[in-house]
């Protein structure tokens, strides 16, 4: 089901070479974007994954285009409403320095 969904991702079997792209963390669901459907943020090593449901059964990765897909390690994603602007705002935990 996650393949024809966009959220999948191909990589070597587990403790193999090259297995270091993606080592899931942790996932925090909200509505990102405000149009009543759950959207998922996901934790890797390498990457992390904005996935924005479509509403079709489909998701599409936007990590990258809001400037998320890189960040120092992150472990434990949470949404939030921490700044009283009525949405919701991520903290994604990391080691070291803090980024909200």
């Amino acid at each position: 089901m996650t393949l024809p969904a966009g959220v999948y991702l191909a990589v070597p079997p587990f403790s193999t070479p090259g297995n270091q792209r993606f080592t899931s963390r942790g996932v925090a669901a909200c509505d990102v974007d405000q149009d009543g459907l759950v959207d998922a943020f996901a934790t890797g090593l390498a990457e992390n994954f904005l996935y924005i449901n479509k509403g079709d059964g489909t998701f599409e990765n936007r990590a990258a285009r809001v400037g998320l897909q890189i960040t120092p390690q992150t472990t434990a994603p949470l949404f939030l409403e921490s700044d009283g602007d009525g949405d919701e705002d991520l903290f994604p935990s990391t080691q070291g320095e803090q980024i909200l």
